[in-house]
């Protein structure tokens, strides 16, 4: 990917309602990076986006559905749509909290777990 494309999804992320992610993945690296440029979610509660996708809290980021029906997807998105929760799920919030994913601290958790706990600075 070039960075004029990447320019583009943020943009395009940016500027979306909230991003409807239905697939099952072991990280789900679309919604993070959906995420980091603010944009609110609706996902399928399986995989890896139940560590990622944050519906309670402060940090609420996004919604679930539990089941593959219109039904669901339909409630989860007027669940994400109400006047309280749209008031909740801001989009400052909701790019914070993606620096949890970020290379800086996956190099560092990384780095205390290769010292065996023990944080050394190299």
């Amino acid at each position: 990917m070039t960075a004029n494309e990447s320019a583009v999804d943020v943009e395009h992320y940016a500027r979306g309602r909230a991003l409807l992610f239905c697939g099952v993945e072991d990280f789900g690296i679309v919604p993070v990076e959906a995420m980091a440029a603010g944009c609110r979610v609706v996902a399928f509660n399986d995989g890896g986006v139940t560590e990622t996708v944050r519906e309670t809290g402060e940090q609420a980021s996004g919604v679930y559905f539990t089941e593959t029906s219109v039904e669901a997807l339909k409630d989860a998105i007027d669940r994400l749509e109400s006047e309280a929760r749209c008031k909740r799920l801001r989009a400052d919030v909701i790019s914070a909290q993606t620096k949890r994913f970020c290379r800086t601290r996956f190099c560092a958790e990384m780095r205390t777990l290769w010292n065996g706990g023990r944080n050394f600075v190299t």
